[in-house]
């Protein structure tokens, strides 16, 4: 997606929101992720996660023991709320 288009921007409000003092900003992923799909119906796909991780947990991303701090999960739902309600 443009990162100076609306759904970035909606992201970004959603991460102050939500995680405080955290700042967005562009990077390019360089596994592949489900959103390779969905650009077939969308101009405006992020790939983005709204959990805190260690470096251990982000390079156990699709592998064996990938796992995410359960203290992150009411953060990262308190997220999508906001973008659902935003939206």
């Amino acid at each position: 997606t443009d990162y100076r288009g609306e759904p970035f921007r909606l992201i970004e409000r959603a991460v102050s929101e939500c995680f405080g003092d955290v700042r967005t900003a562009p990077w390019i992923m360089t596994g592949a992720s489900d959103c390779r799909f969905m650009c077939r119906v969308s101009d405006n796909c992020v790939r983005f996660a709204p959990f805190f991780m260690s470096d251990e947990q982000v390079e156990s991303i699709h592998g064996i023991n990938e796992n995410v701090d359960v203290s992150s999960l009411a953060t990262a739902v308190d997220f999508y709320k906001y973008i659902i309600r935003e939206a």
